[in-house]
């Protein structure tokens, strides 16, 4: 099994998210619980892991879900990431993860980050239009990483033997920015629908679209990414914004400290969703929680509807056809309070 956790490079060279790591051995241990069986097929992935974090955290994650949904992992094969088996039905799942801009704030610098929203009064417009540019940085990060993976698919992967004809899907981490937690499923929808606003009036959904995205520079990239037949290759998405270090705070089982967690969650019984604090005592939350898998409908190699099917795992097949459970995850925010 790979040791994530014994040091490789000098501590001026790790990554501050491997650092906070480091002394929290219940973590550790939920961590090195999802790398059982994990391949290091270039035998670089500790170094990665320790000095990058992000990216390889996240194939961590998924390595972990595909676990869980009892997928087998072909480990022959050095790309893509994944070569996974279910029942005899192959398939493909190339991981990516947004980072930050060019000159905008890393994921982990969190103290610039609340120095920044502090600067505003806390209102509810102030609120709203921190989400919106959340949203937007995202949007434009997601749609970049996508748009890479993409060209090498058509360029490199296809191909190969073991991918040609076979269903290919994405699976999209965000990490572009501070709080990038808090995006919910606003931006993936936007990249993949074009879907700009969405809303109730009254009981009735209500919905705005757009084919363009603006970015930070000025110019445009195109949305709606599953609207049309241009990424008929990608078979589907796999999207979560909570799966970060808090994920694996909370399913940790050390509770003797005062942790709160902060949750957004699908409500089927209200137009708007539902927000709750609570101590992590009190708390559950599952491995799979949070995880949206949309399905491309002008895929040419379309992916079996319930190879995802889960209750903690929404599945789109279309901006308004899914079927989120009840209490689905969108955002959660872990907060660890340093008592006097």
């Amino acid at each position: 099994m790979l040791d994530l956790f014994t040091p490789v490079v000098p501590e001026a060279k790790m990554h501050p998210n491997f650092l906070s790591l480091l002394g929290d051995r219940d973590v550790i241990k939920v961590v090195q619980k999802w790398a059982v069986g994990f391949k290091d097929r270039d035998n670089k992935f500790v170094y990665e892991f320790q000095t990058t974090f992000n990216s390889s955290f996240w194939e961590l994650y998924l390595h972990a879900i595909f676990k869980k949904l009892k997928f087998k992992t072909d480990g022959v094969h050095y790309a893509p990431d994944f070569c996974l088996d279910n029942k005899g039905y192959r398939f493909l799942v190339e991981a990516v993860s947004t980072s930050h801009p060019q000159g905008g704030i890393p994921e982990h610098d969190r103290i610039a980050a609340i120095y920044k929203v502090a600067e505003r009064a806390d209102t509810q417009e102030e609120r709203d239009e921190e989400y919106r540019q959340i949203v937007a940085l995202a949007t434009e990060r997601i749609s970049n990483s996508i748009a890479s993976k993409y060209r090498k698919y058509l360029t490199q992967y296809s191909k190969l033997e073991h991918v040609a004809e076979k269903p290919f899907i994405l699976a999209v981490g965000a990490f572009e920015q501070p709080f990038f937690y808090k995006q919910k499923l606003g931006a993936i929808l936007r990249v993949l629908y074009g879907t700009t606003e969405a809303k109730y009036i009254g009981s009735d959904p209500y919905f705005e679209h757009s084919e363009f995205t603006t970015k930070s520079n000025g110019s445009q990239i195109p949305i709606g990414l599953f609207n049309d037949d241009k990424h008929k290759y990608i078979s589907a998405i796999i999207f979560n914004p909570t799966a970060t270090v808090g994920k694996a705070r909370v399913l940790s089982s050390r509770l003797d400290r005062k942790v709160i967690v902060q949750t957004v969650r699908y409500d089927s019984y209200s137009t708007v969703s539902k927000v709750e604090v609570k101590l992590v005592q009190q708390y559950q939350e599952s491995l799979l929680d949070g995880t949206t898998v949309f399905l491309n409908p002008n895929s040419v190699y379309p992916i079996e509807k319930n190879l995802f099917r889960n209750t903690d795992i929404a599945i789109f097949e279309g901006e308004q056809k899914n079927n989120m459970g009840h209490g689905f995850l969108f955002s959660r925010e872990v907060i660890t309070v340093n008592e006097v």
